[in-house]
């Protein structure tokens, strides 16, 4: 139905996104199936979690952002100081299985249920969990690395920030890399491992085309749940005098920064920047109801921009599939010979 045809030249961008969008809202039911009960849970959980916190910890720091909702900073003793931001990224790992495997049967035109989408992502449960938590350790080591190394050599860069730059642009360079796993363990039944290799070896001589599609979803996705956010607060504001300051911010010509998307923090020499963003840290502790809608209006819109993240890297790991099967290469083949 919407499959591609067997091609060396790839698609415009401009129809890649056109193809990932009809495909979305010709099955939007579908994908809302796989999306609804897992983000309901995300929500549920954010909530006792947060809680939890506002409970135990009342003299804690509550930030609002456009780009993270809601945020607590606490002491949990005199030598640390945790930032806590919420627990949908766990969510949204497991949920990309189970949309990929849907998107991938939508797009060769087989016939699929929830059912079957939910009992197959089951059965490979601890794989999906177990490269997850490959990908975070690999991330984590990355910026220790940064840091200690600001420590050994950070006399050689102009300022520290300037080594945890290069961390942060080492990790986005694996980011793209990896940016297949989740075909590799739904699609090809692969391992761990062997997912992060073949999505490696997909990717090959092909990484500035993966970034340049990817920055520009990742371009999108932020610019909306910037909006909806900023439109989200200015609501609530008429409700709760606790946000006019961030109302203030949205309705100035900080606005415009918005639109640069995705969201960027430096500080260099002792100067914040921040652009991609606007945010407010709480005089008090905030209404819990407040932190309740927060939380709901970001898991929704994070809800409604997986499954368009799911479609579209099919999209890209089908093409190069396809550029296997041009060179006569099976995808067994062509993964043996780059490893």
């Amino acid at each position: 139905m919407y499959g591609f045809s067997v091609s060396r030249k790839y698609i415009s961008v401009s129809e890649l996104f056109r193809r990932s969008l009809n495909i979305y809202q010709n099955h939007i039911s579908q994908f809302w199936k796989v999306i609804i009960p897992i983000f309901l849970l995300s929500a549920i959980l954010d909530i006792l979690f947060f809680s939890g916190i506002y409970t135990i910890y009342p003299n804690s720091s509550w930030t609002v952002s456009t780009s993270d909702g809601i945020t607590v900073h606490t002491d949990i003793s005199q030598y640390s100081y945790i930032r806590i931001s919420t627990l949908n990224y766990i969510f949204i790992w497991f949920a990309m299985s189970m949309l990929v495997i849907l998107s991938y049967n939508l797009i060769r035109g087989n016939k699929t249920s929830f059912q079957e989408v939910l009992h197959q992502t089951f059965n490979k449960k601890w794989t999906i969990f177990g490269t997850g938590l490959l990908c975070l350790i690999g991330v984590v080591s990355i910026l220790i690395f940064s840091v200690i190394s600001v420590g050994l050599v950070g006399f050689i860069f102009p300022s520290a920030t300037m080594l945890l730059i290069v961390g942060i642009l080492f990790i986005f360079y694996f980011a793209v890399r990896l940016s297949l796993i989740h075909q590799g363990i739904m699609i090809e039944n692969l391992n761990a491992v062997n997912a992060m290799r073949r999505s490696s070896v997909l990717v090959n001589r092909k990484w500035f085309r993966f970034f340049g599609r990817l920055l520009l979803l990742a371009w999108i996705s932020s610019l909306i749940v910037n909006l909806t956010l900023a439109f989200t607060f200015i609501i609530l504001s008429n409700a709760s005098g606790d946000l006019e300051p961030i109302r203030e911010s949205i309705l100035s010509s900080e606005l415009l920064t918005l639109f640069y998307g995705i969201p960027i923090t430096l500080n260099i020499s002792d100067i914040n920047i921040s652009i991609g963003r606007i945010s407010m840290d709480f005089a008090e502790v905030p209404s819990f109801w407040i932190i309740t809608l927060v939380v709901l209006v970001k898991t929704s819109v994070v809800a409604l921009l997986t499954p368009l993240w799911a479609i579209l890297t099919t999209h890209l790991y089908l093409e190069q599939m396809e550029g296997e099967v041009m060179n006569g290469e099976t995808p067994t083949n062509a993964f043996e010979r780059h490893v």
